[in-house]
């Protein structure tokens, strides 16, 4: 198809072009959300020592935090390229997990989840690390099936069994 503009300048318009281009870049959305659909480990703090329970949502694409309030709900994202890195900080009873983001400063960084077992942080933490260290090396998460996902994470998010220990 050509269109003409003015007398001097004729365009070219290629539709099957844009169309092919167009079909490939909806399946890369549809890739793109149902690997985000399937939750690799979700986390919730313990709900008598916090009224409006926080929840972690772990997902091969990025890390939920969602913080409940009286009357409100708080989504924060986290994108694993924005990622630096992720804390557990244990106490006897309870531990809490924080993350510290690039492109934002200590003072600006989401506030930590508290309140979590501390088995079950601990786990949160080695599907994290073991996502991050993935994408590092350049797996494609789309392949495989979210069983076979959360069993080799947890293999390469694990530390020694000395750094897991309370004390």
């Amino acid at each position: 198809m050509y269109l003409m503009a003015n007398s001097q300048t004729v365009y070219v318009s290629n539709e099957s072009e844009r169309k092919q281009e167009s079909s490939e870049e909806s399946k890369k959305l549809t890739q793109l959300a149902s690997e985000t659909s399937d939750v690799i480990y979700e986390v919730r703090s313990v709900f008598p020592f916090q009224l409006f329970p926080d929840k972690l949502i772990i997902d091969t694409n990025k890390i939920t935090i969602v913080r409940k309030e009286l009357f409100f709900k708080r989504i924060i994202p986290i994108s694993y390229e924005d990622l630096i890195t992720v804390m557990v900080n244990r106490s006897i009873i309870f531990a809490s997990i924080d993350f510290d983001v690039k492109r934002l400063d200590r003072s600006h960084n989401p506030r930590g989840i508290t309140f979590l077992w501390p088995a079950k942080a601990t786990i949160a933490k080695k599907y994290i690390t073991g996502i991050l260290t993935a994408k590092k090396a350049g797996v494609d998460f789309s392949k495989l099936t979210t069983t076979q996902i959360k069993k080799r994470l947890k293999e390469i998010g694990s530390g020694t069994e000395e750094a897991e220990a309370l004390f």
